[in-house]
């Protein structure tokens, strides 16, 4: 008598290293979307504007209590951003990874040419170029992908839960690391805002 084969055991999602195939979910192109179902969030009181940043996408993922930082193409930054390191290794849950924007921040105003400048340089020169040029990397957190082990996204967790999550992560007295700027405006406003 043959003997059954043992059914196939599907291997966990891997936050350490993150693996190279990774890709999280992209936003719906800005002209691939039906603008009713935006009146519609609005009307229901559902609707999340949240400020677009100019920066480095990042990924950050904490295991067994150390955070490691990749960039969208899942390379992993180097001793560049050990500042946000530090802090997300204080305040970011364990088997956890969240995404954001590195930005460098000037009176308000996002310098792409700053950060892309820390991104394209040697570690050496990117850290002198945040201590006497642009200023020290921040981070803003735009979403939670996996907390404490749980993939939010499989389980559907809406976006203002989420966001509630960030803002209980980071807090309110940090300064490199921030939750999403929320615009607290109706959605024809904020479509100005842009225009202008």
């Amino acid at each position: 008598m043959a003997k059954a084969k043992s059914p196939v055991t599907p291997s966990l999602f891997q936050l350490d290293p993150l693996p190279k195939n990774f890709v999280l979910a992209k936003p719906v192109q800005q002209d691939a979307y039906d603008e009713s179902v935006i009146y519609e969030l609005e009307t229901k009181g559902d609707l999340i504007i949240t400020r677009k940043r100019d920066g480095w996408k990042l990924f950050a993922v904490k295991t067994n209590g150390e955070v490691k930082i990749y960039t969208d193409g899942l390379n992993e930054v180097d001793e560049r951003l050990d500042h946000i390191k530090a802090i997300l290794k204080r305040i970011m849950p364990d088997d956890s990874m969240i995404v954001g924007e590195g930005i460098v921040d000037i009176g308000d105003k996002d310098d792409l040419g700053k950060v892309s400048s820390v991104f394209h340089s040697s570690p050496e020169r990117a850290v002198k170029i945040q201590n006497y040029e642009a200023g020290l990397v921040k981070f803003m957190i735009f979403d939670i992908v996996i907390e404490n082990g749980r993939c939010l996204y499989l389980f559907s967790v809406p976006y203002h839960q989420r966001l509630n999550a960030i803002k209980e992560v980071v807090g309110i007295n940090n300064h490199l690391i921030m939750p999403p700027q929320v615009l607290e405006m109706k959605y024809d406003d904020a479509k100005k805002l842009v225009l202008d």
